[in-house]
């Protein structure tokens, strides 16, 4: 395995496994970026919690707080229009230490700042997904 070195030894927890959740995982398995048992992820339907288990043989936790407990980077992987109604009842459970990344568009970096302000590695990513 080359797992990449700047993901060796954290634990990767992301909110949501929709289409881009699972995307994200699935590339950094496949790529040997990761190893499953360093992923774990909620999901506000268990249905797709699952299946992404299943599927990639990653952890699951029922609630985002336990999810945050857990994990060093948390991905965002929630709609936008979701993302301040599930942030917001955990937010002060973040820590210096995590990092954030977030796929939520329309959500500006000084927004995610000022939900959290206490983290200081904050990622705003814009996915691309090619459909074809």
């Amino acid at each position: 395995m080359t797992e990449n070195s700047l993901l060796r030894g954290r634990k990767l927890g992301f909110i949501g496994v929709g289409n881009l959740g699972r995307s994200v995982i699935k590339a950094l398995i496949e790529s040997k970026s990761v190893r499953s048992d360093q992923v774990w992820a909620t999901n506000r339907t268990s249905r797709k919690l699952q299946k992404a288990a299943a599927e990639f043989g990653i952890h699951s936790f029922e609630n985002n707080e336990e999810l945050v407990a857990e994990c060093d980077v948390i991905f965002l992987g929630m709609k936008p229009q979701d993302l301040y109604s599930a942030i917001e009842p955990m937010a002060s459970d973040f820590t210096e230490a995590h990092t954030v990344v977030s796929f939520a568009a329309g959500i500006s970096l000084s927004a995610l700042k000022k939900m959290l302000p206490q983290v200081k590695k904050i990622v705003r990513v814009i996915p691309i997904l090619l459909c074809g």
